[in-house]
């Protein structure tokens, strides 16, 4: 299990490789312990004394944290496969609810438009649930799933 976490932290830049369902659930289980432990550490900090200089170390360790998870995700998805019409369009999907999203944050800031929904906490909880939800669908899923020789040798 320590070779497994190690080998995610070893690749986190490398988004070419892959993850089977063993690798890729012991090191995002761990990695998620580790958040939450990190998060729980810094609210019981923040509440004995409160500092402005906890804000860049919360964001550095955020990031550094979740690097290795994102491209878990996408080593994951390289082993399921993606040869299949559900993925692609859940890409496309995705592309374009982003784009719109940057749209309008942009108009918010540059021309103070409100947009309420954008600080709706049922709205972004609600996104964020329907996307991990997803997700933890498709990495359930085995091995080769999705590659074109395996989806031929399925159908027949």
């Amino acid at each position: 299990m320590l070779d497994t976490y190690k080998r995610f932290w070893s690749l986190t830049f490398n988004n070419e490789e892959r993850d089977n369902r063993f690798q890729f659930w012991v090191s995002f289980l761990l990695n998620i312990a580790l958040l939450f432990l990190l998060t729980f550490s810094i609210r019981w900090i923040e509440k004995i004394e409160y500092n402005i200089l906890f804000l860049p170390v919360i964001i550095i360790l955020f990031l550094v944290l979740s690097m290795p998870m994102l491209s878990a995700v996408t080593r994951r998805i390289n082993d399921v496969g993606k040869d299949n019409q559900y993925y692609k369009y859940a890409m496309g999907i995705w592309k374009i609810f982003i784009g719109i999203m940057c749209i309008i944050i942009l108009a918010k800031y540059m021309f103070e438009i409100k947009f309420n929904l954008l600080e709706s906490e049922l709205f972004i909880n609600t996104y964020f649930a329907i996307v991990i939800i997803a997700f933890v669908c498709y990495a359930l899923l085995p091995t080769n799933y999705f590659n074109k020789n395996n989806i031929k040798n399925r159908i027949v």
